[in-house]
């Protein structure tokens, strides 16, 4: 089950940063493992690809000059396969240097799990303290105390619940 941590933009009202919400899967992504450059474009991550393609070009350079054709292709296949299981950090990375904030994180089984999971949570937060009560209520006298009924051996309990059920030792 991979892990999705949630990440929303700073300094936005919280409505719209839960529309603009990003959730980022933890694991290998098989996009950046063949063609790292086409995932780093689709990421918009300029500067990442301006680094790969300097080191792999520099790799190629000194591993073609060194290095036999099999060493060549595992340290690139390493090189990629390493870039494949730190996709998801690079991109979370790039999102904190753009301002976004790290909210939540957990597992889920895919993105619509994760989407269910955040939301949910994130409601169940920001509903369980109840608003203040309007001024206007607040003025209004109390409502009067229910009434009670007392039978002997036992104490005094609001009228219209059912008598009290007999437990093992006796009444409570």
């Amino acid at each position: 089950m991979p892990s999705y941590t949630v990440h929303l933009p700073r300094g936005v009202e919280d409505d719209i940063a839960l529309e603009r919400a990003i959730f980022v899967a933890d694991g290998f992504h098989f996009v950046a493992f063949i063609a790292p450059p086409i995932w780093l474009i689709w990421y918009r991550q300029w500067v990442g690809l301006f680094l790969y393609l300097c080191v792999h070009i520099q790799m190629w350079f000194v591993a073609s000059t060194y290095l036999s054709d099999f060493t060549i292709a595992v340290a690139f296949g390493l090189m990629r396969l390493l870039f494949g299981f730190e996709a998801s950090s690079l991109r979370r990375w790039r999102l904190e240097a753009n301002g976004w904030r790290l909210v939540d994180a957990f597992a889920a089984d895919d993105l619509v799990d994760a989407e269910t999971r955040f939301y949910a949570r994130y409601l169940a937060q920001n509903t369980e303290a109840e608003p203040a009560a309007p001024i206007s209520q607040l003025a209004t006298a109390p409502e009067p105390a229910a009434q009670t009924t007392k039978t002997p051996n036992s104490p005094a309990r609001p009228a219209g619940l059912p008598p009290a059920v007999p437990s093992v030792i006796g009444y409570q």
